[in-house]
C-alpha cells in the first residue's frame, strides 16, 4: 500500500465539495540502472468519501471566490448614487482589517479607488467596496466593470489579488452625471486627475509569518529569520521568531521590505537585544532608507542588553512616501556580536509605551546556540555603510 497525499489548501481554494477521483495512475519500476518500466496503469482506481469544502486546512486570509453588486440611488432621482460590490473573505482570525482596490471597465480605464477598514470576525463573510456613480456616469463607458488590485490586511495575515470580481453588465446612464454642458457656448473642459498609488503597509513586523513580506540577505550566507523551533535558545520578543543579524566576522546582513511611512505614525520602532565581546566602534547596526544612513548604533560588550530594548527611530522627513526600510548589521574580523530584532512597528509618538513587564533578552557570547546550516551567500555588496573597517 502507498499513501498520496493532496495539499488541503489548494482543494479548498478550488471549492472541491463532494467526491474526489485518482486519475491516471502510473507505477514504475525503477529498479534497473535502465529507463524505469511501466508496471501499471490505472484511469480511475479510487474515489474518496464525501468532504466538505471547509474541513480542508486554507491560508489565514482568503477569498471565497464569491461577490455580488448593486447599484444605490440615494435622492431618488431613478440614477445610481453609488455602486456597490461585495466580496466574499474567509478569516482564521477576526480583528481591525484594511483594504483596497480600484475599478476598471474591460479597456482598463480607471473609476477610482475605495479604501475600507472594520472589525471582522472569523469565518466567511463579505468586505464592501462603494465607488462613486457620477464618475462611472460621466466616464460615459459601460459595464461589465471589474474590481482588480486589492490588498488586504490586518490582524490574521494579508493577501494581495490582482483580479478579485466581475460586475453585472451595467449601462452608465444608470449613474449619475453632472449637470449638463451648453456645448454651442462652452467648449468641453478635460480634467486629468493624476493617478496616486495607495500606501503599502508594514507586513509581518513580528516575523510570525516567517520571512513573508521581508528580503533577507547575508553577505555569508546565514538565514536572517529564524524561529525557536531550528534554533534552541532563540531570544525572541514576542512569539517564537525574530530576525538574528551578525554572528559572523566580516558579516554584512540585512531585512529590508519597501513600505509606506504613515503621516500619522512617522516613528519606526522595533525592539532589539545585543549580545557582543566587541570593543565598541567596530561593529554596527543601524537603519537605511532608500540605501541611505539614517540611523546607526554601536554592537560593543558596553552595548549589551539583558533585556529587550525598544529602539525609536524619527522618520517624518519620510512622512507619507513609500521607502526601501533596511535594518542592517556590520561586523569585523573578530570578536563576536549580534543583533536580534522583533516587533517591528510605526508609532505615532517616541514616547516609551506604558504598562507591560520587560522582557529578559538572555544570550550567552561563551556558548551560542547553533544556527541552521548556512545556504548560498546572498547578493550583498560588500561595502561597509555603517562604520569603519578595523
Amino acid at each position: 500500500m502507498v499513501t498520496l497525499d493532496f495539499d488541503g489548501r489548494e482543494i479548498w481554494a478550488n471549492g472541491g465539495n463532494g467526491q474526489f477521483k485518482l486519475a491516471n495512475v502510473t507505477i514504475l519500476d525503477k529498479s534497473s540502472a535502465q529507463l524505469p518500466v511501466k508496471v501499471e496503469f490505472e484511469a480511475a482506481p479510487y474515489t474518496t468519501k464525501a468532504y466538505s469544502r471547509n474541513q480542508f486546512q486554507h491560508a489565514a486570509v482568503a477569498l471565497t471566490g464569491t461577490s455580488s453588486d448593486h447599484g444605490e440611488d440615494h435622492n431618488n432621482n431613478g440614477r445610481f448614487d453609488e455602486l456597490i460590490i461585495n466580496v466574499g473573505v474567509n478569516l482564521q482570525t477576526g480583528g481591525a482589517y484594511e483594504w483596497n482596490a480600484r475599478l476598471i471597465d474591460d479597456q482598463g480605464h480607471e473609476f477610482g479607488w475605495y479604501n475600507g477598514s472594520a472589525t471582522l470576525g472569523s469565518g466567511s463573510q463579505q468586505i464592501v467596496f462603494r465607488f462613486d456613480g457620477l464618475l462611472i456616469g460621466d466616464n460615459g463607458r459601460n459595464g461589465p466593470y471589474y474590481l482588480v488590485d486589492l490588498s488586504f490586511w490586518g490582524a490574521g495575515g494579508f493577501l494581495n489579488a490582482i483580479e478579485v470580481a466581475q460586475t453585472a453588465a451595467y449601462s452608465y446612464q444608470q449613474f449619475e452625471t453632472s449637470a449638463p454642458v451648453v456645448r454651442s457656448l462652452f467648449l468641453p473642459i478635460a480634467i486629468q486627475i493624476p493617478y496616486v498609488p495607495p500606501a503599502i503597509p508594514l507586513l509581518n513586523g513580528d516575523f510570525e509569518q516567517g520571512a513573508t513580506g521581508w528580503t533577507e540577505a547575508s553577505l555569508l550566507g546565514w538565514r536572517v529569520i529564524v524561529n525557536s523551533n531550528e534554533v534552541e535558545g532563540l531570544p525572541t520578543h514576542s512569539g517564537v521568531w525574530s530576525a538574528w543579524l551578525g554572528g559572523d566576522d566580516n558579516e554584512i546582513s540585512l531585512i529590508e521590505q519597501a513600505v509606506t511611512v504613515p503621516p500619522d505614525r512617522p516613528y519606526l520602532t522595533y525592539y532589539h537585544g545585543i549580545g557582543s565581546e566587541d570593543g565598541c566602534g567596530y561593529d554596527f547596526g543601524g537603519v537605511l532608507i532608500d540605501g541611505a544612513v539614517v540611523d546607526v548604533y554601536d554592537l560593543c560588550a558596553d552595548s549589551s542588553t539583558s533585556g529587550w530594548v525598544r529602539h525609536v527611530v524619527n522618520l517624518s522627513d519620510y512622512a507619507g512616501q513609500t521607502v526601501a526600510l533596511q535594518i542592517r548589521v556590520e561586523t569585523d574580523g573578530s570578536l563576536n556580536s549580534n543583533l536580534f530584532v522583533d516587533d517591528v512597528a510605526f508609532s505615532s509618538s517616541a514616547a516609551a509605551v506604558a504598562g507591560g513587564a520587560p522582557v529578559p533578552f538572555r544570550w550567552s557570547t561563551d556558548n551560542p546556540p547553533a544556527r541552521p546550516a548556512a545556504r548560498a551567500a546572498t547578493e550583498v555588496e560588500a561595502v561597509r555603510l555603517l562604520g569603519p573597517r578595523r
